[in-house]
């Protein structure tokens, strides 16, 4: 990336905007930078070398996931207006 890093673009992403979920695909990636990625609030991290096998796997995880709290989400407010 010309202007910034992809740890840079998770925060600036995660800053603006802390609902949409973000995946960090790396050139060459190690256990350090995953848990800098997940730690910058990226929902999962994977190496551009494994891409092709893994995205459909998270791509459905991290949707999947974030499902779960949008609903979980709604309940609660469901809960908080309709006793």
């Amino acid at each position: 990336m010309p202007v910034m890093d992809g740890l840079e673009l998770v925060r600036e992403v995660k800053e603006k905007h802390a609902s949409i979920p973000v995946i960090l695909i790396t050139r060459e990636g190690s256990e350090e930078v995953a848990a800098e990625a997940l730690r910058s609030g990226a929902a999962s991290y994977g190496p551009k070398r494994n891409l092709k096998r893994d995205l459909g796997r998270v791509l459905e995880m991290v949707l999947s996931s974030e499902g779960s709290c949008q609903n979980a989400s709604y309940k609660r407010r469901s809960h908080l207006h309709h006793p």
